[in-house]
């Protein structure tokens, strides 16, 4: 396993960051971010399908799509959107779309910044990050979702539902297989996948309210006093 480098940030921006209201406005706040702080960290960042992948799936599932031609439908989509952050980087820093997890690596070393999508059949952009957290040798994975954290239950649907300032692996991941049945285009607070192989190389996660930028950035400095954070303790 490669030494974790504390310089080295894997980010998941959901899908939910990529909405059809207007996202350009949040997705330019992204690229401002992470083009002031490339010099300082490496950041390796892994984009969602958001709600175009769930039309497509969808749809696609209504014509009788089978599970393979889903999954790459959202790997698609999660590109399409990889492509609208390298856009607004653009006039920042010119850095070509990643599509292997070796691209990633020598992008991010080359530009401060790599930008992918999805990149296999059924690995969803959170398991995508942790995978590429682990090739890259980087000790810790920011979720930008839309919701503040992990929740006892869906914040959504319960008014009681309780914010978890911290968990461990083990915890998160019995809170993610009591939830809904997976699929394609599922939309769960982390992926069971991804939280197993954060686990196994001790990579730090930390979920956090991905609509305001600010919550991303204190994550990278490690200051987040949003948020879950998920470890080992």
């Amino acid at each position: 396993m490669m030494l974790k480098n504390n310089n080295k940030i894997v980010i998941s921006m959901g899908g939910s960051i990529f909405s059809e209201n207007n996202p350009a406005t949040l997705i330019k706040k992204y690229a401002e971010v992470i083009a002031g702080m490339k010099d300082r960290y490496n950041l390796y960042i892994v984009t969602g399908g958001g709600y175009v992948a769930r039309k497509f799936i969808d749809l696609g599932r209504i014509l009788g799509g089978s599970d393979d031609i889903l999954d790459d439908m959202g790997i698609l989509s999660s590109r399409l959107n990889g492509y609208l952050l390298v856009s607004a980087l653009s006039d920042k820093i010119k850095i070509p779309l990643s599509r292997t997890f070796a691209d990633s690596m020598m992008n991010g070393s080359i530009y401060g910044v790599s930008v992918m999508g999805g990149v296999m059949p059924g690995i969803t952009t959170d398991g995508v990050s942790a995978l590429l957290a682990e090739y890259v040798g980087s000790g810790i994975i920011i979720n930008a979702t839309n919701v503040n954290g992990v929740y006892n239950k869906d914040p959504k649907k319960y008014k009681n539902a309780k914010m978890i300032k911290h968990m461990n692996y083990d915890e998160l991941i019995d809170l993610i297989e009591t939830s809904r049945k997976l699929s394609p285009g599922r939309n769960n607070i982390f992926d069971d996948f991804g939280a197993k192989i954060a686990r196994r190389s001790n990579i730090k996660i930390v979920i956090v309210n991905g609509g305001n930028v600010a919550n991303i950035e204190s994550a990278i400095k490690g200051t987040e006093k949003t948020g879950t954070v998920v470890d080992a303790n």
